[in-house]
């Protein structure tokens, strides 16, 4: 039955935090999506942060929709 819910999924492939006398360091990996059977928001999200600074990031927003019954 396709519906009008929303809904959504969420995986964290890596989520560290570390505290260190001289550093402090925190990197995550994340995906997941949000939306309907017919129409969804897909994100990916990753990156590496040390002493309150971005070392590297990326994050993707992508939309999906659905063109026919059964794709």
């Amino acid at each position: 039955v396709h519906d009008t819910a929303v809904n959504y999924f969420v995986l964290f492939d890596q989520l560290e935090w570390q505290s260190g006398q001289d550093s402090d360091a925190f990197s995550w990996d994340t995906k997941g999506w949000i939306g309907q059977d017919h129409s969804r928001f897909w994100f990916r999200s990753e990156g590496d942060r040390v002493n309150g600074r971005t070392e590297q990031a990326q994050t993707h927003l992508l939309y999906g929709r659905a063109v026919a019954r059964w794709w």
